[in-house]
């Protein structure tokens, strides 16, 4: 008699009650094997499973609908989930970050890149933090986020940038950051580092890529970001935001920030269209932007001010206030990200062991592809 059986030659419960749940996803990973390979099917069925644990119909169907998925984006799905499991790192990353591995699947970075571009773009982010020596750095963002400057305006109110990853930003780009003030997010925006992979980048090094600027979504957000501009010396909350991503561009050595256009804006693909108020193109050309062929804007990571003496008398000292500002900005974070790095780096990420979740489901026999 063997450990799963009971006398009367049956298996326990819990075991004869799994194969009929799951009955759907398993029929689509034999399907899956039988296409793309076994190994390809048991990953595909191990991130279903952690992306939807729960055994209701509504968990059910998207387990089966990522299934289905992965079969119509069959080679490019085997390529993005083996390298998901490539390195204990990625795997406890996916552990942290299930959704990862349906970016793929879904409208990324912006609306009209096809899945092989997407794939491409995943993979650069990844090997551009792995080779930055982020690795402990990017699984703190995946619990907590991370504090990398703090000021105080003058209405004496704490004000703060937080670093972490997309959330609910998670079309845009891969890391997010906040603007907080109190309880409440002032401004947020969603970037990804380009340039590990033969995608479109600037020239050498990595590329700072812009997806998301999105102020609040409070209905008085307009007298919000006035108040917070007049606290902060005349700077305005959008700009500070660029400052930050500026000082982040050049924390990791890259020579190029590109800001997306707002005809490529993600949430312009027809499957996933929403409508927002926010003029990019205007914002960028205002910050010194040049268009590039496919739409998308190019930024110097430099901050350039006006010079002092051509700012009218009466608002030299708010200017001088606002640009020391702006530089204590920068080097806090500069500070932050370089602090952080000699503690966060090296390969010494531990993980469990591949089949270690609980909610996993176990090694399958698929047979030979």
């Amino acid at each position: 008699m063997t450990p799963n059986s009971t006398p009367c030659g049956d298996p326990p419960r819990e075991l004869r009650a799994k194969p009929l749940a799951w009955r759907p996803e398993r029929w689509l990973a034999h399907l899956v094997c039988w296409l793309w390979g076994s190994p390809t099917a048991r990953r595909a069925l191990r991130l279903a499973t952690r992306l939807y644990p729960a055994m209701h119909f509504q968990a059910r169907w998207r387990r089966c609908r990522f299934m289905i998925r992965t079969l119509w984006y069959g080679k490019t799905s085997a390529r993005w989930f083996a390298f998901l499991d490539a390195n204990a790192f990625r795997r406890r990353l996916t552990r942290l970050q299930p959704e990862c591995a349906e970016k793929l699947h879904r409208p990324y970075r912006r609306y009209d890149l096809d899945a092989d571009t997407r794939l491409a773009c995943l993979v650069s982010h990844a090997l551009a933090t792995e080779r930055l020596g982020w690795q402990r750095l990017v699984l703190r963002l995946s619990t907590q986020p991370l504090t990398i400057a703090r000021f105080i305006g003058k209405d004496d109110t704490e004000r703060w940038l937080e670093l972490g990853h997309a959330g609910q930003f998670m079309k845009e780009g891969e890391l997010c950051l906040h603007l907080c003030c109190g309880a409440q997010r002032l401004y947020s925006a969603a970037f990804s580092l380009l340039g590990a992979s033969p995608i479109p980048t600037g020239a050498g090094g990595l590329t700072l890529d812009i997806g998301c600027l999105q102020g609040p979504d409070d209905p008085a957000a307009r007298d919000l970001v006035r108040s917070t501009t007049k606290a902060l010396h005349g700077l305005r909350p959008r700009d500070l935001m660029l400052t930050a991503l500026k000082a982040l561009a050049e924390a990791v050595a890259a020579p190029t920030l590109v800001g997306v256009t707002g005809t490529r804006h993600v949430y312009r693909h027809w499957r996933k269209r929403r409508a927002f108020a926010f003029d990019y193109d205007s914002f960028w050309t205002e910050h010194a932007g040049r268009q590039r062929d496919d739409g998308d804007f190019e930024l110097s990571p430099a901050c350039v001010h006006k010079p002092i003496d051509q700012v009218p008398s009466n608002k030299r000292a708010e200017a001088r206030r606002r640009q020391a500002l702006s530089a204590d900005i920068r080097c806090q974070i500069g500070v932050a990200l370089g602090a952080c790095s000699p503690a966060e780096r090296g390969p010494a990420v531990t993980a469990p062991t591949p089949h270690a979740d609980p909610h996993e489901e176990p090694e399958l026999s698929f047979g030979t592809a």
